[in-house]
């Protein structure tokens, strides 16, 4: 038997259909996962039923274990790195900081946001006497993790939902079974009633039978937009409230201002950090004509410069891909590349059709023709198209069915600024690969994704309002 996770305060294992794993870096075997059979959880997750926290009753309390978890995973930062890196890829030179160090600053915001979160406040009646407004906690909550970056998406549903009191079940990918049972540990060790705090592992199956659950009165998904679309079905058909985090087709608009010099290394991480495995990768770049032979050449420069090979060395900018499955996937689409009009600029490195590691490839397109224009391919593939007019960069950049995240890069900030607020997208950054910051509302338009996740609406997502009348 295979873990499964914490429940209820145990550490457990059931029976079901084991499935190894392999590591994407070197073959090696990693820790299996189980199917559990549906039904078996069901007599212990209808004991969370009986759970009964409060959004400001013992608030230190929850406060004082998530900030000890973050203690936690900062000294163990090195050794949860390196478990995602055999798990997903990720370069190590990159793990440390983006797989849990980023948590650890996450949970540190959280706490200080929600001390200063309005649970209750009162407001003067438009009809006179006065509005007494309560935000109570709504209930349990599922949070489904995806693999790519699980310590800070499982913390980020996590502290969310405690902090606005909210017993909370964490469902990470079965390709983080090694990382995610180091990180129960650290779950258990948490001073909280128990049952606060819970995660399981496995695959679609039981996802499925989570999400139908109705003791799940809050769902926040991230995934795919066709899983995505699948859970908001489900939660739609038991009023579940649902927070969901999608996909996504991210542009960088380089303006005709740009310093390439200076804001290089920043782009390279906005296009390919973690092997392109980020939702808000900015895999479209649309490049000014009257600087297009001069940009076109320093991307494809910086992509041939880029060092693919193990993830364990602190020299590799790219690894593999989190299975060999994902990768042929990723092949594929870029088989199909130039057939539908794209020119591969860069990338012609070729690895053998069973390997996990994809080279980093940008291709050049003149229209909205190809697939890899179109599809998230959650690797390291852009497409770069060149704009006439600002007018028709920003247009190109809107022609998606997605809507996460882009970015403008210039001189000139207030410039970019302008540009900015003409994408309808859910975050714009100028100059910069970030593409959330933890107090401000993150999510996505159209495929994207529904609600908002951090600051002021991420605790909101978790809390029902009710208003009482006062004379």
């Amino acid at each position: 038997m295979a873990f499964i996770g914490l429940l209820l305060g145990e550490q457990l294992d059931f029976p079901g259909e084991e499935f190894q794993r392999l590591s994407p870096v070197d073959g090696s075997s990693l820790r299996p996962w189980t199917e559990v059979a549906p039904g078996v959880l069901d007599p212990l997750i209808a004991q969370l039923k009986t759970l009964n926290l409060s959004a400001e009753a013992d608030l230190a309390a929850r406060s004082a274990a998530l900030l000890q978890l973050a203690s936690d995973l900062e000294r163990d930062a090195a050794s949860l790195a390196r478990l995602i890196t055999m798990e997903t890829g990720c370069p190590v030179a990159q793990s440390e900081v983006l797989q849990v160090q980023s948590a650890v600053a996450l949970i540190r915001s959280l706490v200080e946001q929600a001390s200063e979160f309005a649970f209750t406040e009162e407001r003067v009646g438009a009809r006179g006497g006065k509005v007494r407004i309560d935000r109570l906690p709504i209930g349990i909550a599922l949070g489904v993790v995806p693999c790519n970056v699980p310590i800070f998406l499982a913390c980020l549903k996590l502290a969310t939902a405690l902090l606005s009191g909210c017993p909370v079940v964490l469902k990470p990918s079965p390709e983080n079974v090694d990382s995610m049972a180091l990180f129960s540990r650290y779950l258990a060790r948490m001073d909280l009633p128990t049952g606060a705090v819970n995660l399981v592992l496995g695959g679609r199956v039981l996802g499925d039978q989570l999400v139908r659950n109705d003791v799940f009165r809050k769902v926040s998904f991230t995934g795919s937009s066709a899983s995505g679309l699948a859970v908001a079905k489900l939660c739609a058909q038991r009023f579940a409230r649902v927070t969901l985090e999608l996909g996504g087709k991210s542009s960088a608009i380089l303006l005709d201002d740009v310093d390439f010099t200076a804001v290089k290394d920043q782009l390279w991480l906005a296009m390919l950090q973690n092997n392109g495995q980020v939702c808000g990768a900015q895999s479209r770049v649309l490049i000014p004509k009257s600087r297009a032979p001069e940009l076109r050449s320093a991307l494809s420069e910086m992509f041939e410069e880029t060092v693919v090979g193990d993830p364990r060395s602190p020299e590799t900018g790219i690894g593999p891909v989190v299975t060999a499955d994902a990768a042929s996937r990723i092949r594929n689409t870029c088989n199909e590349a130039t057939s539908q009009g794209a020119l591969l600029l860069s990338g012609t490195r070729e690895e053998p059709q069973e390997s996990a590691t994809v080279p980093p490839r940008l291709y050049e397109v003149k229209d909205s023709v190809a697939e890899i224009w179109n599809e998230e391919l959650f690797g390291p593939i852009a497409c770069l198209r060149v704009y006439d007019t600002e007018e028709e960069a920003a247009g190109w950049a809107n022609e998606s069915r997605y809507g996460l995240s882009g970015s403008v890069w210039s001189g000139d900030a207030n410039r970019a600024l302008g540009i900015a607020q003409r994408l309808k997208t859910g975050s714009v950054a100028v100059n910069s690969k970030k593409i959330l910051d933890f107090v401000a509302p993150f999510g996505g338009w159209g495929q994207s994704g529904i609600g908002r996740e951090l600051g002021e609406d991420g605790f909101r997502s978790y809390l029902e309002t009710r208003t009482i009348l006062l004379p």
